[in-house]
């Protein structure tokens, strides 16, 4: 399983796609499964819009999101919004209090 906090941590070094399968395995491990669909494209430049969906195995939608950036960049800001989302409204049990947890202890 892993690390909540190194789960952050790797997601903010790595690169976007390396962050999309950081997110994507983070889900699994818990029983969730994320999904990312286009929405826009900006008129100028590369910049698209995602939208993001994080879902318990049986379908159920826990949060939604939206990522914004160039190519897989919106993708995995999507994702990882989703699941922040989710956590800080207390919808993933047991990921809020590991992470007050270990703020206390840091």
């Amino acid at each position: 399983m892993y690390n909540d906090y190194d789960i952050q941590t790797r997601e903010r070094i790595s690169s976007p796609q390396d962050a999309i399968k950081i997110a994507c395995r983070w889900a699994e491990s818990y029983g969730y499964q994320l999904e990312s669909r286009f929405i826009h494209q900006s008129p100028v430049g590369d910049f698209i819009t995602t939208g993001s969906t994080l879902k318990s195995l049986d379908g159920r939608i826990v949060s939604k999101a939206s990522g914004k950036g160039i190519g897989d960049q919106a993708v995995a800001s999507g994702l990882f919004e989703a699941v922040e989302h989710a956590a800080t409204a207390h919808r993933i049990p047991g990921i809020y209090s590991k992470i007050i947890h270990t703020k206390l202890q840091g």
